[in-house]
């Protein structure tokens, strides 16, 4: 018999025999793809906005390839650089590129931006666009700067030309509009709503970056690519790198993104558990019909291949049946978490569908869907046919839960532990991390698996003491299915321990947030140029720094900012006034290592003099714009106050050395009243600048924990969506469970057993179920909230003091309570509908 007739006839035939089973399966596949494909789309969706420049670059005129020479330390390119790359033979264009996303105002109005200097040369990249009427010469201009308006983003805003718009840090007065000019070649480039400067020098004063470009794109014939990289390479030195157009995406969504891969993974493993459920069970009815097909001559080979298409089969259907479901939760995740985030853009996300998402859900449940049915297919072949001929007379086989992932589990759970202490103190970088967290959690659920049944089986039988009947037999089930107890509880707790343990970090976070405000900011006022956490560098310009350093009863310093940007762990530079005993608290939680700063010398956080084998007192080779540099380490500190910067690798140097070194902007000023001032009347003046937002510790400590909040939210909102489908897990095993033994509750039925004790036994299983997995999962929410503090200063800037957090932890638990015992209703329905007659009769 071919390959191809046993998987229909065979296979297939038990899928469709066994529709009950094959709809749960599919379903848990489902589910488990859905946190995928949401997790998909709000990762996408997040990185769009820093996309809409470089994306349009990738798609350059045919036969030409562009290059983008990208700074070592981020929107920091020497200008001069570009002169250099338009003198490398076989180089057809260099075009220097100021970009920035921001909010535009006008009035009440306020619209999200792409901020644009370049000059015409851009046209060899996004075509003809009349480039000298749009954005002319400088010095032909009545007045500098002046901007040219898409009309898409003129609309939004209710502008005109000869209208100002203002931008966030910047002055004042506002920036008048020169032109409104039709989208034309630039509607693909920032969404349309694009603002031209009349070069790229006119958008670095407005940015507040000194003159600096952010990069630099290089346009080359597609065939000489690899012989000119050679020579760009020499140009720009060790300040620069060249790769193909990309975003460079701020700190904190390279954390996010690496922890929605981790959270889509556990949504996947839920999926996996619910299929492999209704498999494990499949095979065991169907071992009558494996022995024939021994018996016959079927392979190994060719058995293990008709179990492995079963599962793709499900898992293509599961994955395809996942897609609505998957873009709606990406959908709710990019509206409550992801505009949110980068409300500093001005940005509105709009998620869609894209074909990539597709491809995602039905290759991850392809994947899930073979996992599922791997263990059943080598418990068959491994057993060989003389175990598939026991199963032919209907005795059912247990499936033991064996002890080794006590062991293993407790020491995965230390080698978590370890990882995230060497983490937590720079020594590992955050792949590490990654590695680490799941090591812990995984460690600690596997240490609790061999507990799950005999903890259940103990208690369902002190139940038996009380009540007999349902006891005993929720005893005999717990004994005699112990692997799809131990998963299902496990998965549940597993669920529940995600929700609980971010949501406990978050408040953790919050607080440790609101303290260091109230210890550190005292009467200071704080003045950004953006909200707390934006995502993106704004900076105060000159005039409006001049104008908050104008307020009269204060003293005002300044706090500069610079980023060197990375994949996977961004360094953090930030420029602080010495002298200023406020701006050295609001860095260090021991200002005293920030003593001594002045040309030549830098103080480095914990984690940076880890990670560059430093300590107080050596030197120490940095990336700077202008190349590498060594500087001596005046002292270790631990970051305060974060900001934006979601990373605890910091380098912190005086106010000239950041701005020669690593053009940082001025991001921030610290206002001190003076003794006696009115802080209230100062606090006015700072508002009335309008470009600027004021910070007095309360409002620091309310717009922190918000900005915190939202940074966990999306985690605690998928913890909860894995645990619904733990529930369908768990409603899996009772109802297949049930279906499995429905000849003994015949003959239970027969001599007396009434419906209302069936009901009563299946009720009694899950309330055992929902008190062992909400007990594990208070446990291991505890155990992997401690492990995200051990790394907190690494992933959050701020250390986090581990506490327990009842609220946090008591509404996962008391979710997943009420979850496992709702999920006992469709199972009791279905026990009421065995008929005994039909049952003995079929046997």
């Amino acid at each position: 018999m071919s390959a191809v007739r046993v998987f229909t006839r065979v296979s297939l035939g038990a899928l469709w025999s066994d529709r009950g089973r094959t709809a749960l399966a599919v379903v848990g596949v489902a589910i488990g793809v859905v946190v995928i494909v949401g997790s998909a789309i709000l990762t996408r969706e997040l990185r769009t906005p820093f996309d809409t420049f470089s994306a349009p670059l990738a798609a350059a005129e045919p036969g030409t390839t562009v290059l983008e020479v990208r700074p070592a330390v981020q929107g920091a390119l020497e200008p001069g650089t570009v002169d250099r790359l338009r003198e490398i033979e076989d180089v057809e264009a260099a075009v220097p590129v100021v970009a920035d996303l921001l909010p535009l105002r006008h009035g009440d109005a306020e619209s999200g931006a792409l901020l644009l200097g370049v000059d015409c040369s851009v046209e060899a990249i996004i075509g003809d666009f009349d480039c000298e009427t749009i954005a002319p010469d400088p010095s032909a201009l009545p007045t500098a700067p002046v901007l040219a308006m898409t009309e898409p983003l003129a609309a939004d805003l209710g502008v005109v030309a000869g209208d100002t718009v203002t931008l966030p840090g910047g002055d004042p007065a506002g920036v008048p509009i020169g032109i409104v000019f039709p989208a034309g070649v630039v509607r693909d480039v920032g969404g349309g709503r694009v603002v031209l400067t009349a070069s790229p020098a006119v958008a670095s004063a407005l940015l507040g970056r000194g003159g600096y470009l952010t990069a630099a794109e290089v346009v080359v014939a597609s065939d000489r690519v690899d012989a000119v990289r050679p020579a760009l390479t020499r140009a720009v030195g060790d300040a620069a790198t060249i790769d193909e157009p990309a975003a460079q995406l701020p700190p904190a969504l390279v954390t996010v993104q690496a922890a929605l891969g981790s959270v889509s993974i556990g949504g996947l493993m839920v999926g996996i558990v619910i299929a492999f459920n209704s498999v494990l069970l499949a095979t065991d009815r169907r071992r009558g019909t494996l022995a024939t097909l021994w018996a016959i001559g079927a392979t190994p080979g060719r058995i293990v291949g008709g179990f492995l298409a079963e599962g793709a089969l499900l898992g293509v259907i599961g994955g395809v049946l996942a897609i609505p479901g998957g873009f709606l939760l990406g959908r709710l995740l990019v509206n409550m978490f992801g505009n949110a985030l980068l409300a500093g853009t001005g940005v509105e996300l709009s998620p869609h569908l894209a074909a990539a998402d597709i491809g995602v859900a039905v290759g991850a449940g392809l994947v899930a869907g073979m996992l599922a049915v791997t263990p059943a297919a080598v418990s068959v072949v491994r057993g060989g046919p003389l175990a598939s001929a026991t199963g032919v007379a209907g005795s059912v086989r247990i499936h033991a839960v064996r002890l080794w992932p006590l062991p293993a589990g407790l020491a995965a759970v230390l080698a978590g532990w370890w990882v995230m202490r060497a983490f937590g103190r720079g020594e590992l970088p955050a792949s590490a991390a990654m590695v680490g967290l799941g090591l812990g959690f995984l460690g600690l659920l596997g240490a609790v698996v061999p507990l799950v049944p005999l903890v259940a089986s103990a208690f369902a039988a002190a139940l038996g003491r009380v009540r007999p009947v349902e006891g005993l037999l929720a005893w005999s089930d717990f004994r005699r299915f112990p692997r799809l107890l131990a998963a299902t509880t496990v998965t549940l707790a597993a669920a529940a321990a995600l929700a609980g343990s971010f949501a406990s970090i978050g408040a953790l976070a919050a607080r440790s947030a609101s303290d260091a405000a109230a210890t550190v900011l005292g009467d200071a006022l704080l003045v950004s140029a953006q909200g707390l956490w934006d995502q993106r560098d704004a900076a105060i310009v000159d005039t409006t720094a001049a104008a908050v350093r104008d307020v009269p009863g204060a003293t005002a310093t300044e706090r500069r900012r610079a980023v060197l940007p990375s994949d996977t762990e961004p360094r953090i530079v930030v420029g602080i006034d010495p002298d200023s005993t406020t701006a050295r608290r609001t860095v260090a939680s021991d200002p005293s290592a920030l003593e001594g700063l002045g040309p030549g010398s830098v103080a480095l956080s914990t984690i940076a003099a880890s990670r560059l084998g430093v300590a107080a007192g050596d030197d120490v080779t940095l990336t700077t714009a202008n190349g590498h540099a060594t500087f001596a380490v005046t002292g270790v500190f631990d970051p305060v106050l974060a900001d934006d910067s979601t990373v605890g690798d910091w380098v912190v140097a005086d106010l000239d050395t950041a701005s020669d070194e690593w053009a940082a902007i001025r991001t921030q000023m610290v206002v001190e009243p003076e003794p006696r001032a009115d802080l209230a009347a100062i606090e006015s003046r700072l508002g009335a600048i309008g470009t600027v937002e004021v910070f007095d510790a309360q409002r620091w400590r309310a717009d922190a924990t918000a900005a915190i909040g939202r940074y966990f939210r999306p985690f605690v909102l998928n913890g909860y969506l894995i645990m619904l489908a733990a529930a369908v897990a768990l409603l899996d095993m009772l109802l297949l469970g049930m279906l499995e033994r429905r000849h003994e509750r015949a003959v239970l039925r027969a001599v007396g057993m009434e419906d209302a004790q069936e009901r009563r036994t299946i009720l009694t299983q899950s309330v055992v179920v929902a008190i062992v997995g909400a007990v594990t999962a208070v446990a291991v929410t505890m155990l992997f909230t401690w492990l995200l503090s051990l790394a907190s200063v690494a992933y959050y800037g701020v250390a986090v003091r581990w506490a327990v957090v009842p609220a946090a932890i008591g509404a996962a638990a008391l979710v997943a309570v009420c979850l496992a015992v709702l999920s006992a209703a469709w199972p009791m329905a279905r026990a009421s509908r065995i008929e005994p007659a039909a049952e003995l009769r079929a046997d």
